[in-house]
């Protein structure tokens, strides 16, 4: 393979990644978003702490994710 096609292919691989941030950040927002309200109505709280929560958690278990890809993209 000559370094024009090595080149490429890192290229289209940091091209990949790069497209899998957005959705390493949003899933565990809607996922567990959802669960929180599931649990919600499943204990009948009466309030959204547990959609509060999850949405909280997504957030921050999003964020690592994206960090984490965005620190493959240097490679």
């Amino acid at each position: 393979m000559d370094r024009g096609a090595s080149e490429r292919s890192a290229g289209y691989r940091r091209f990949g990644l790069a497209y899998t941030i957005p959705t390493a950040l949003i899933a565990p927002v809607v996922v567990l978003t959802f669960l929180g309200a599931w649990l919600d109505g499943r204990f009948g709280s009466g309030s959204s702490g547990f959609t509060i929560g999850g949405a909280v958690l997504g957030l921050v278990v999003g964020t690592i994710n994206m960090l984490r890809l965005a620190s493959r993209l240097d490679d």
